[in-house]
């Protein structure tokens, strides 16, 4: 039978008022905690794929929507920010012309044949100033030493910039500035070929600063409180630079309080890039050319980040192809109080810096919703489990009877019982929903509805409610082993 109410307890909450028995019924039934029914199958296979699939779950959670994603941060994308890139040549590097094997001799240009070898002399024919070289891909050129400023093109672009790889240098005549007449006449010379030799050898400095919007983070490379920041391969893997400090310290971390200097060849090995390899020439398939004679368009990302539990703002460098095409670009140099003008058709290594990335900062609401979501994947392993158990191994029929519970056929019940069973029924379900009586009560009150119902066939009785014949008779011997 139910357990009574305390008098006590009744009879002090009568008193002081705190709960109304007479008007809202039993305390315990208005404050009754419901809670699922759970059947505990006890086989060892199933158990144990369960706790695998939660185990990894639980990896997924700790380890990646944690620690590589993490959860427990809110994120906003980069916005533009600060992006600075410059270079110079590295003038301990030896850029003798003699040592490039695309560059050759031309008397006409100066210097010593004697260290030059047979092979390397320029093809090329002199007539007064006039120097004319062979005009192949793939024939050596006599190769110009310049300055910083001639080799980088589109200096003063903060986020971009241009190393001059090869040039031709055309000359052209043209009319005076204030010459309205038709009968001014222009002619151009033939262009000049010329190499710009160890452009390995340059050393940028990149400098950059970001700030979120809706994050309170930002940070610079530069500075006492700079950033740290890493050249990666296109593998993943952190490249060691030739000066990653202050001190030009080999390392794999930039941490120079000015900028972080990397080289140009060190840029070309992290994008797996090779100038004189031989490749198909994007404008002209029936041809090979080489990366140093068409040029290349290379991104250099700049992807932020922030370091695992911390605020602190990370970042690295990974350099990209953009595209097979070549880069070119003609440079008109004049000057006003003459009628000739250069022509420089330059190819180069076109640098252009993209920030991209995201920050962020701790969040319990990001974090809840992780759990939140990670929680509900255990779900999926109930499931799968549920459908691995009744669905695709040999026991699965006595898994299900072991995992459901049949009712009687109530629409018998209802249309064939008698109106007295009927109604006590009702009256007896409706008491112990309450919790004042007893479900084994309502079983009772439906065996001896369905005994005075209209009998049905043998066959179509259910065995789970077969209480007698499950009680006097030993289970089947395969349920025996469930």
């Amino acid at each position: 039978e139910p357990f009574p109410s305390s008098p006590e307890f009744a009879k002090n909450s009568a008193t002081m008022g705190l709960w109304p028995a007479s008007k809202l019924g039993d305390i315990d039934d208005a404050f009754a905690f419901t809670t699922p029914k759970q059947v505990r199958i006890r086989d060892y296979r199933l158990g144990l794929l369960n706790y695998i699939l939660q185990f990894a779950i639980f990896l997924y959670i700790i380890v990646f929507a944690i620690f590589i994603q993490q959860g427990y941060s809110e994120f906003e994308p980069i916005f533009p920010g600060a992006v600075s890139i410059s270079a110079r040549r590295d003038t301990s590097a030896d850029t003798s012309s003699a040592n490039y094997s695309y560059c050759c001799f031309e008397a006409a240009l100066g210097g010593t044949q004697a260290e030059w070898s047979a092979d390397k002399i320029c093809n090329g024919t002199v007539s007064g100033t006039s120097v004319t070289f062979e005009s192949t891909s793939d024939g050596a050129f006599p190769c110009l030493y310049w300055g910083d400023k001639h080799v980088i093109y589109q200096v003063g672009l903060d986020a971009s910039l241009a190393l001059t790889t090869r040039v031709g240098i055309q000359s052209d005549n043209r009319c005076a500035l204030d010459h309205f007449y038709e009968t001014c006449t222009t002619s151009s010379s033939n262009e000049t070929m010329y190499w710009i030799p160890g452009i390995e050898h340059f050393t940028l400095r990149l400098r950059h600063g970001v700030a979120g919007q809706g994050v309170d983070v930002s940070g610079q490379n530069v500075g006492p409180d700079r950033m740290k920041g890493r050249l990666l391969d296109r593998k993943g893997d952190a490249i060691t630079v030739a000066s990653s400090d202050d001190n030009f310290n080999p390392g794999t971390e930039f941490s120079a309080e000015f900028g972080d200097q990397v080289t140009v060849a060190e840029i070309l090995s992290a994008a797996e890039i090779d100038l004189d390899a031989r490749r198909s020439d994007p404008a002209d398939a029936s041809r090979t050319s080489t990366i140093r004679w068409d040029g290349i368009n290379i991104v250099i990302y700049i992807q932020y980040g922030l370091k695992p539990f911390t605020s602190t703002i990370i970042y690295d460098y990974k350099p990209r192809i953009l595209s097979d095409l070549e880069y070119k670009v003609e440079q008109l140099v004049s000057n006003e109080n003459s009628t000739t003008e250069l022509v420089y058709n330059r190819h180069a290594i076109r640098l252009l810096v993209v920030q991209t990335g995201r920050l962020g900062q701790f969040s319990f609401q990001a974090l809840l919703i992780t759990l939140v979501s990670a929680i509900g994947l255990l779900a999926v392993s109930a499931t799968l489990v549920n459908l691995i158990m009744t669905k695709l191994l040999p026991m699965a029929e006595f898994y299900k009877f072991a995992k459901t519970d049949v009712t009687e056929d109530f629409s018998v019940i209802r249309d064939a019982a008698k109106e007295e069973d009927f109604t006590e029924l009702k009256s007896l379900v409706a008491k112990v929903n309450k919790g004042k009586g007893l479900r084994s009560e309502v079983l009772r009150a439906i065996d001896r509805a369905a005994e005075n119902a209209t009998p049905l066939p043998q066959e179509e009785l259910s065995p789970c409610h077969d209480h007698e014949a499950y009680e006097l008779n030993d289970p089947p011997t395969a349920v025996s082993h469930i």
